[in-house]
């Protein structure tokens, strides 16, 4: 919520894309595909300088 309220471009690897929408609106970029799956990940980084990681288990 810090970044959003600072007015950062976030863009975040979800998967549900629904929920994100619901719980961020249009603040975040949601972006679903497989992790694994390197041009995806190519695409989606490019122009990133942080990345913030939470797994949950």
């Amino acid at each position: 919520m810090r970044l959003i309220v600072k007015r950062a471009r976030v863009k975040a690897l979800v998967k549900d894309k629904q929920a994100a929408l619901e719980t961020f609106g249009t603040y975040v970029e949601s972006l679903t595909r497989d992790s694994r799956d390197k041009p995806f990940l190519r695409k989606a980084l490019r122009g990133v300088s942080t990345v913030i990681c939470q797994n949950k288990k």
